[in-house]
């Protein structure tokens, strides 16, 4: 900054001891030659002609037809014509045109005439030595003529300007190999800017959204009628005012910070008006005064009740400490609301009751039980098995008695009974 503000006090000392400047090209003034069934005559010493042929509303741009027979179109003509094709008209301009006698096709209006050059001044006010980062800065042009009057002509009325940004490659800058267009028109209405309409004294007001830093400014027409209209040297400063938000459930609404820098603002001329919108029922206006000695202005919104996305536009106010004037477009600020959290309902307090532990009851009662279990399983078992050996000698003998084998065996005399001997039987 110290640089910045070093390099600008040198560039005022040198712009105040040069002269205003005045930029001149050739043009015209009302010398008007009526035009005869479309037709006009160029001299044989004219070095060059411009002219306006105004058109009925709506008609297609005019077709001049030369000497020779051969034509002039809006689209196609030699390099040595320069042709601007405007609403309601055709100024055109020819360097060493063809003598002799010419003709216009077209829709033409019925009060035509030929406008023959003369010479006319294109006037524009310089831009202020230093500029802000987003300043909005009037421009004023005019067309003089020989008297130093404006020259008021239905032609201007339209006249597109485009003004380029070149950084000069400062590399302490932040706008070091930066190049920017900014495009506006001027214009000659009594709206915005302009004070008084159609008085030949034309006005623009751009926004210089570029980064601080030293430029080369040049303004130069859409149009070829006009080629280089101004070029200045100028030094632009960073925002001098710029804009925080803030948004919690501790606040009362949404907070707007704006921070002025003392050094540049005299903070009690501050004025700043924005509008609020996002999820509302319309857009909501604003506006902030500054005080004498406070860095921050700070200003509060109401809360939305409707959560969403909510944005808020500026345009500051205010006076330098060198007098000069500000209008500046400040970023748009944005805060999103969410809804409230909900607080949880209190948990019940837990109740902890101590119980006394039950006496240990005796083990042998359960032991019974197993050992119980154990013996009636041996007991069926055993059951079983007795079952299934009677079941198996029942079938041997019942099978040898019906094949017819069964042969005498020896008998065992028991209490006067013979029994069969059956096991020596069943091992034959």
């Amino acid at each position: 900054m110290a640089r910045l503000i070093g390099f600008g006090c040198l560039l005022l000392v040198l712009m105040s001891a040069m002269p205003n400047q005045t930029w001149a090209v050739k043009f015209y003034e009302k010398n008007d030659n009526s035009l005869l069934d479309n037709r006009f005559r160029i001299d044989p010493k004219a070095e060059k002609v411009t002219f306006v042929i105004k058109r009925m509303p709506g008609a297609a741009a005019t077709i001049l037809v030369q000497p020779d027979g051969s034509k002039l179109y809006s689209s196609r003509h030699g390099d040595n014509v320069k042709w601007h094709e405007g609403i309601e008209f055709d100024m055109i301009t020819i360097i060493k045109p063809m003598p002799g006698p010419w003709q216009a096709i077209g829709k033409l209006s019925p009060d035509n005439a030929i406008r023959i050059v003369s010479d006319l001044q294109l006037h524009m006010d310089k831009l202020p030595s230093t500029l802000y980062s987003h300043e909005q800065v009037k421009l004023t042009t005019a067309l003089l003529n020989n008297s130093g009057a404006p020259v008021n002509e239905d032609y201007i009325q339209d006249l597109i300007i485009t003004m380029t940004l070149t950084s000069l490659n400062d590399e302490a800058d932040d706008n070091f190999a930066y190049g920017h267009k900014i495009r506006f028109q001027f214009l000659d209405d009594g709206k915005g800017y302009d004070e008084y309409p159609r008085d030949g004294v034309l006005t623009a007001h751009p926004s210089i959204n570029a980064p601080a830093g030293k430029y080369r400014v040049e303004v130069s027409t859409r149009n070829e009628v006009f080629t280089r209209a101004f070029r200045q040297d100028l030094l632009v400063y960073p925002r001098p005012i710029e804009l925080t938000t803030t948004e919690s459930f501790d606040q009362p609404g949404p907070m707007l910070h704006y921070k002025i820098d003392l050094d540049e603002i005299l903070p009690e001329t501050v004025v700043v008006k924005g509008v609020y919108e996002g999820v509302l029922d319309k857009p909501l206006e604003f506006i902030g005064y500054g005080k004498a000695g406070e860095e921050v202005l700070t200003i509060t919104l109401p809360r939305p009740e409707e959560p969403g996305k909510y944005t808020v536009s500026t345009t500051a106010y205010a006076t330098t400490r060198t007098g000069r004037e500000l209008v500046l477009v400040l970023d748009d600020g944005i805060f999103r609301v969410v809804p409230e959290p909900v607080t949880p309902e209190p948990t019940p307090e837990v109740v902890i009751v101590e119980v006394e532990p039950e006496p240990e009851k005796s083990a042998l009662p359960f032991y019974l039980m197993i050992a119980g279990g154990v013996l009636l399983l041996l007991a069926a078992v055993i059951v079983f098995i007795i079952w299934w050996k009677r079941r198996s000698i029942k079938r041997i003998a019942q099978k040898l008695a019906e094949e017819g084998a069964v042969t005498a065996a020896p008998t065992q005399i028991k209490d006067g009974v013979e029994e069969l001997n059956l096991e020596e039987e069943s091992k034959k």
